[in-house]
């Protein structure tokens, strides 16, 4: 029994012996030492960008903008809104450890601006402003590229480094070159198809927002993103998740003169064509759409892509009358356009309207004026009402609680918006 007891002695003493080793072939540096030389890392990545950082923004209220930052070695920080890119506004960062390392900008700058609770400063709603940040987590780094994350909204904040004083500014023109690229499909409807399967486009450039649409069993299912523009490419924020397939990007996005756009989804070639019809129309949209005594606002009209095509704005800049107020059943006979400051209408117009229920569409005929329309703005308002007179009626298409768009079905090249008053 002795002997066995001193062989266990040997047999457990020889692992003890090797986990000693073990420790001391740890690193050296400490825990704050490793944290250091990380925060030490982001800083060089920060103030070594001769020509700044072109920086994107997604906050939690789906707001996006657009940036640039330049940053130096002494904790100042020039930043640059595309709200007006010829100003320039200098604030001060620092680099904190907050659970992992985080990038402050701990002066009042433009970033606060949107975070501001008071939606008077730069809106959103009161208490919350646009639900932004102004401090953020580092979520990946390297010299030219980096991410982060708000800290308390979780607003998304990307950055990659400026190759050159016109690789800056390009910063708040890329989107507008691409709105100019998808504003030459001139429908309301676009198609797509991926591995054999056709999907309705939804390529919002003023919005930023793209969306892959496919309907099952009558159903619509909305694969959807927020993005930002970088050259000819689309980055999505978040990706698009296409059964196996992980869409990051949209490569090469131009429009060809055949009459589509082209896009380069990895190694795969696609195309954005035009449609006059819905993939898949939704019969009973209409009815919810059409309530008497419903008011909803509305938008100027779209026409082949261009927003506001009649310079119904004219309007709201020459009268101060801000509203534009659709009343549903105003009579019995007639729904009324109206134009409006602080809820009370000062004039519109008078359209008739008819139900389809077999179609799902609507149909308008135009029947006169109601109130008295200045002569400047005459032409712009009535045009507006007779747009609704289409002769094969209005495709009425839900986009959500309280939000419609209606589409010309002759042609699908002319629609407007309605929502909540």
């Amino acid at each position: 029994m002795r002997k066995i007891k001193y062989l266990l002695i040997v047999l457990f003493a020889a692992p003890l012996w090797h986990a000693c080793n073990k420790f001391e072939d740890m690193p050296e540096t400490s825990v704050n030492e490793r944290i250091n030389e990380r925060m030490e890392e982001y800083q060089t990545y920060l103030s070594a960008a001769p020509f700044g950082w072109k920086a994107y923004l997604l906050t939690k209220s789906g707001l996006q903008k657009n940036f640039t930052f330049k940053f130096d070695d002494k904790n100042r920080v020039i930043s640059t809104l595309e709200d007006d890119a010829s100003k320039r506004e200098e604030s001060s960062y620092r680099l904190k450890y907050l659970q992992r390392p985080s990038l402050l900008f701990d002066t009042y700058s433009i970033l606060h601006k949107l975070a501001d609770p008071n939606p008077n400063v730069y809106g959103g709603e009161w208490s919350k402003g646009m639900e932004s940040d102004f401090e953020f987590a580092f979520m990946s780094a390297s010299a030219n590229r980096i991410e982060l994350k708000g800290l308390f909204n979780e607003s998304k904040l990307i950055l990659i480094k400026a190759t050159s004083e016109e690789d800056s500014k390009n910063t708040f023109v890329d989107n507008a070159k691409m709105i100019n690229e998808i504003m030459k499909l001139r429908t309301y409807f676009k198609r797509t198809t991926i591995d054999d399967k056709e999907y309705e486009v939804d390529f919002n450039p003023g919005d930023r927002k793209f969306a892959l649409i496919y309907y099952v069993d009558g159903f619509a299912k909305r694969i959807e993103s927020s993005f930002y523009v970088v050259g000819n490419e689309v980055n999505f924020y978040t990706p698009l998740v296409l059964g196996t397939d992980t869409i990051k990007v949209l490569n090469d996005v131009s429009f060809n003169t055949a009459g589509y756009v082209d896009v380069k989804l990895g190694a795969v070639n696609l195309k954005i064509t035009e449609a006059i019809e819905p993939l898949y129309y939704d019969k009973t949209a209409v009815t919810r759409f059409w309530a008497s005594g419903r008011q909803l606002s509305f938008t100027p009209w779209v026409s082949d892509s261009k927003k506001d095509y009649l310079n119904d704005a004219s309007i709201t800049a020459g009268t101060g009358l801000n509203q534009r107020v659709a009343i549903l059943g105003y009579n019995p006979a007639y729904d009324l356009m109206g134009y409006a400051a602080d809820y009370s209408l000062y004039f519109g117009t008078a359209i008739a309207k008819t139900i389809d229920v077999n179609t799902g569409l609507i149909k308008y005929s135009f029947l006169g004026t109601v109130g008295s329309i200045p002569a400047a703005y005459r032409t712009i308002i009535i045009q507006t009402a007779q747009n609704f007179a289409d002769p094969k009626g209005l495709y009425v298409i839900e986009k959500g609680a309280s939000k419609y768009d209606l589409v010309t079905a002759s042609d699908a090249r002319k629609w407007i918006s309605f929502g909540p008053l």
